[in-house]
């Protein structure tokens, strides 16, 4: 899916390697049933300092629609 929202291997390696490093925190996928998940979003932890204290933080990233289901509300729905 990634592959195919993106047009590459970017994003589906970069899940890849959270998911190695267990970094991720939520991982959604939009199913439209008969058609299968038609969409996947991803949260992972995110290292941030505010005046040099640690913060918990999620990144959100990547969030995917398959092309020809984009534009109609399904990434808004996942997040």
């Amino acid at each position: 899916l990634n592959r195919l929202a993106f047009g590459g291997r970017f994003e589906a390696t970069l899940i890849d390697r959270l998911r190695a490093e267990e970094m991720v925190r939520a991982s959604l996928v939009a199913d439209a049933g008969d058609t299968g998940i038609v969409g996947h979003i991803l949260f992972s932890s995110l290292a941030v300092a505010v005046d040099g204290w640690a913060v918990r933080a999620a990144a959100l990233a990547p969030l995917a629609v398959t092309p020809e289901r984009q534009r109609q509300g399904i990434g808004s729905a996942l997040v």
